[in-house]
């Protein structure tokens, strides 16, 4: 109800008032765990609209599993449509595919 964001972490649906999905919160799981295993944001704590605008990328994990890099980055996805899906799916593909 407060609609309040931490912009570094909010994906850019969120930017625009679209209706909340819960790949929005997917969006800010996959910028915790690239923070988390590599100590930097993907996108330098810039917010996800401002890094779309200015295309950036999130630079590839070294010494990441193939399949867990790919789910990570899927749900650093700008697009929602692309993003992993569920918290479900980001669990799998980061440990048991």
């Amino acid at each position: 109800s407060l609609n309040a964001l931490t912009a570094a972490y909010a994906s850019p649906e969120m930017f625009e008032n679209a209706p909340r999905d819960p790949r929005d919160d997917i969006f800010a799981l996959g910028c915790i765990a690239y923070q988390l295993l590599t100590g930097m944001h993907p996108f330098a704590m810039k917010a996800s609209n401002e890094a779309a605008a200015q295309g950036l990328e999130p630079e590839p994990i070294p010494d990441v599993d193939p399949a867990a890099w790919s789910v990570i980055r899927q749900a650093l996805s700008f697009d929602r449509e692309t993003r992993t899906r569920s918290v479900e799916d980001f669990a799998k593909g980061l440990f048991e595919d």
